[in-house]
């Protein structure tokens, strides 16, 4: 499973940092093992299905995952030839990334009559920190509070990498009996806390002259460093993988190895940032090798109404809607990717020195919308003057989860949205509650908010006016009576179950496409972006304007993965991109100079266990970055074929992050071009 050996002078650090590992997830009680129930990330077991009974194996250890559907990869790629396919096969590493917050880990621990300790910690999960510190301290739970106002940022960087900052805080404050504040620098911050694990990625795939994929393998491994922390990345990557394709024969493997450097942290959309774009890489490849556009494979590989994806999923059935194929059709239309397309190629005929390219792109990020994979409390009090007080067990990370959870109060209610107040979230005013992440935390929080609404409008009932009689002032009189007559009025509300076994089973999918137009020097390899547009299905949004930003953020945050967020090591495995100096994360000039989002209209969720029809945001846009990987490399191409290279067999092997010295150095330049003419 090591397939890397870990250097001999780095293996005595290495046992330490996984032993502080290790031990810090025994304290928080860790079950999986990458600390994100959110993500569905469990060890073991196996199980799940595609919808087609057993044509669905799937494999899964501590450090393996595995789904094989149809052949084996073996037979179909021997036989390719003979039934008349091109046989391909390419590979793509995908680096790294920091999780760069804008608030590093912090802390502050204060002494509370009794024993007891109040903790206000920047984290995801309050009843983990709390855990971990009541068992380091040999303390009950109930004595420990751990509190979150808001956190200045997290992408899965404050799931686990917090407990050491919020430990030591903790220990020293109950050995002196006094307040103690720490709060990490930005260097030691990105030092220690590791992030996204590097991806090395391979695929091979039996194409036929009309574009049809049949046949896919996927290989993916991930760098875990010192620690056995992939499994977040690792299940999510092979469980994602399909994308929005279908094929007879599918295969995803994955893999985690150890290396001497800082051990990886559960970073957004763990995995599938990293395969999908793999996935997509494939279909490039596959439309080069029968010399069809890129748009028309993908065109005629999307699943279709019916069919059985991973996971126990039949697209188009059970609640699982499919607008992806008409959403592509639409964008595709509505975006005059056609004719853009011939001023890319007008465009490049034109200059010798910039090129253009244009790609566009799906995506179906599976959602596992219940009550095993999160599970969130609620409290709500209505008091005497008509406001409401609300506390909740998510962790608001800049997500809007408040808002969400304090507009589902005021409808479910039917009181002023400006009278709900949200308190701060607490381990012991909500107990039990689980991570802030997986992107589908705020609509299960909303969950616990209608189930605690539910119980007080049913003692609110009686007290209500007649039918007509809603009127101004409404609300006031019927708390009012309510509260002359004796009637409590605070109620709490829950949203779990147990947690399932194997793989996930999704319950929708949040899909999207996107279109983006990039534009390269190859003199200086700097790239600009000109144009990107996103097209997401996300239900019926709990709030539109909320989840127009995290489409926008996820997306940029994405860029910065296939851009410019380097992530390097010296020879002893100390990082040394630390601090904005060494670190690029997308800035003024590498965002889309034109940014066009928008969501489809009148498209409410149909899934079951939807929240108010909505679908989940933040992580599911992210892999659309990969359109504008993509274009840049159709650029590289032109610009290959400027300087003699037109051949596009074996595929071209470019890397992300794409960097201008990456860019430069694929375009094949040389001091001999530079000629008049």
């Amino acid at each position: 499973a090591r397939s890397r050996p870990i250097s001999p002078n780095l293996a005595h650090a290495s046992t330490a940092a996984a032993s502080a590992n290790a031990a810090f997830r025994v304290a928080a009680g860790h079950a999986g093992l990458c600390g994100c129930s959110a993500c569905a990330c469990r060890s073991g077991g196996g199980g799940g299905g595609g919808g087609d009974g057993g044509a669905q194996e799937v494999k899964e250890d501590d450090h393996h995952s595995s789904i094989v559907r149809g052949r084996q990869a073996g037979e179909w790629w021997s036989r390719a030839a003979a039934e008349g396919k091109a046989a391909v096969e390419g590979k793509l590493r995908i680096g790294g990334q920091r999780h760069f917050y804008l608030e590093t880990n912090t802390a502050l621990a204060l002494p509370v009559e009794g024993g007891g300790l109040s903790i206000t910690c920047a984290n995801q999960n309050p009843t983990r920190t709390q855990t971990a510190v009541a068992g380091a301290l040999g303390l009950p739970l109930a004595t420990v509070d751990v509190r979150v106002r808001r956190i200045g940022g997290a992408y899965g960087g404050k799931l686990n990498a917090h407990l050491p900052t919020a430990i030591a805080a903790a220990v020293a404050a109950a050995k002196h009996g006094r307040p103690v504040r720490l709060h990490n620098d930005r260097s030691d911050d990105m030092a220690s806390t590791g992030g996204r694990p590097p991806m090395d990625g391979s695929f091979r795939l039996a194409v036929d002259q009309g574009g049809v994929v049949s046949s896919i393998e996927l290989t993916a491994a991930f760098d875990s460093g010192v620690v056995d922390g992939g499994a977040g990345d690792l299940t999510m990557g092979v469980c994602w993988a399909d994308n929005a394709y279908r094929a007879d024969d599918f295969a995803v493997h994955g893999s985690f190895y150890n290396s001497g450097v800082v051990g990886s942290t559960a970073c957004r959309a763990p995995g599938v940032v990293q395969t999908i774009p793999l996935h997509e890489l494939a279909m490039e490849v596959a439309a080069e090798a029968v010399g069809l556009p890129a748009d028309a494979v993908r065109e005629a590989n999307l699943y279709a109404t019916g069919d059985a994806a991973l996971c126990g999923v039949t697209v188009g059935e059970n609640g699982f809607n499919w607008n992806l194929p008409a959403m592509w059709q639409s964008a595709k239309a509505r975006w005059e990717v056609a004719a853009r397309r011939e001023q890319v190629e007008a465009f490049n005929r034109s200059n010798r020195w910039r090129k253009r390219g244009l790609r566009m792109v799906p995506v179906k990020y599976g959602i596992e919308d219940n009550g095993g994979a999160y599970k969130e409390g609620c409290s709500l009090g209505v008091l005497a003057d008509g406001s409401v007080r609300l506390a909740h067990g998510g962790c608001e990370l800049g997500q809007g989860i408040h808002t969400k959870a304090a507009q589902a109060a005021a409808f479910a209610l039917g009181c002023p949205l400006g009278g709900v107040s949200v308190s701060d979230t607490s381990s012991l005013a909500t107990p039990g509650s689980a991570d802030t992440g997986g992107s589908a935390t705020s609509e299960c929080v909303v969950k616990a908010v209608l189930d605690a609404a539910e119980t007080l409008n049913a003692r609110l009932l009686p007290f209500r006016p007649a039918a007509g009689g809603a009127g101004e002032g409404a609300w006031e009189a019927t708390v009012k009576a309510a509260t002359d007559a004796g009637v409590s009025l605070a109620a709490s509300g829950w949203f779990g179950g147990a947690a399932p076994e194997g793989v996930p089973k999704f319950d929708y999918a949040t899909s999207g496409v996107a279109c983006c137009e990039v534009e390269i020097d190859a003199l200086s390899g700097e790239t600009c972006i000109l144009r990107a547009d996103l097209l997401m299905d996300q239900g019926t949004p709990l709030n539109p304007e909320i989840d127009l930003g995290q489409v926008e953020g996820g997306f940029v945050m994405a860029l910065g993965l296939f851009f410019s967020e380097v992530v390097s090591h010296s020879p002893s495995g100390a990082p040394t991109t630390l601090g904005t100096w060494e670190y690029k994360v997308p800035a003024v000039h590498d965002i889309p100079l034109e940014l066009n989002v928008s969501f489809l209209p009148r498209a409410p969720n149909p899934a079951p266990g939807a929240t108010l029809h909505s679908k989940a945001s933040a992580e599911p846009p992210m892999a659309l970055a990969a359109a504008a990987f993509l274009a840049a490399r159709a650029a590289i191409l032109a610009a290959r074929a400027d300087a003699g290279d037109a051949s596009k067999q074996p595929p071209l092997h470019v890397d992300a992050p794409l960097t201008p010295a990456a860019v430069q150095a694929a375009c094949l330049v040389d001091t001999s071009q530079f000629v008049f003419r």
